[in-house]
């Protein structure tokens, strides 16, 4: 995001998509994972992503993406089986060693 370090680009996505209102935002990434992005048009570009850990401090019911994002909260463990991306998966569970 243009203007925001990859920390505070970590923490609005969280706002935006999941009404995180307020986290504490690791000042490094614990992990980098790449996957192919599905455009509007249909076509994919390679995108390379840093991972942040966001120590959730407070969550609203209404956020951005509220009307089409369901927010769940889950173990680690489910969470990674929910995951589709090998290398975010192993990230997930490293981070819950």
């Amino acid at each position: 995001m243009f203007g925001l370090s990859d920390g505070d680009a970590a923490a609005q996505e969280a706002w935006e998509e999941a009404g995180i209102a307020d986290a504490k935002i690791s000042k490094k990434p614990i992990g980098t994972f790449s996957y192919e992005k599905l455009l509007n048009t249909d076509e994919t570009i390679p995108v390379t992503v840093n991972v942040y850990r966001l120590k959730v401090r407070e969550t609203v019911k209404k956020f951005p993406e509220c009307k089409q994002r369901t927010r769940k909260w889950v173990s680690f463990k489910d969470a990674s089986d929910m995951v589709r991306e090998p290398e975010l998966k192993k990230i997930m569970i490293a981070m819950h060693k």
